[in-house]
């Protein structure tokens, strides 16, 4: 080979790169975490059980209905941490108090695809 044919031939194996690298690279995918939309959706969540920890830390047994279903979770399980007294204080929880369930569910993006929470906000 001539040393002009080697050098096309390295020039049309790079701009091959370029182009096969500007392909996978710029095709529209979500990038995964974000960023993402939800929509949400509120079910009542009423307080059946208070669980003192200790002086200052506390964890709810909560009844939760769902889409008419109604099931029992814990806050400490939805959430890294347990309640403070201040918190408790500041929310006003107390048995039989109802506050908001939240239900997230994605509508667009590729982070989780449902998130449940509770929202210490009285249930109106």
């Amino acid at each position: 080979m001539k040393p002009k044919q080697i050098y096309l031939f390295f020039f049309s194996l790079l701009i091959a790169g370029i182009i096969i690298w500007f392909f996978f690279h710029s095709s529209n995918k979500n990038q995964e975490g974000g960023p993402c939309d939800y929509s949400s959706t509120y079910y009542p969540a009423k307080v059946i059980a208070i669980q003192s920890i200790d002086s200052n830390t506390f964890d709810l047994k909560i009844e939760v209905d769902w889409k008419g279903i109604k099931d029992t979770l814990y806050y400490g399980n939805l959430f890294p941490s347990l309640i403070t007294k201040t918190t408790m204080d500041t929310a006003h929880i107390a048995l039989g108090a109802v506050f908001k369930y939240e239900h997230r569910q994605i509508v667009h993006g590729s982070c989780n695809p449902n998130i449940f929470r509770i929202v210490l906000e009285k249930w109106e």
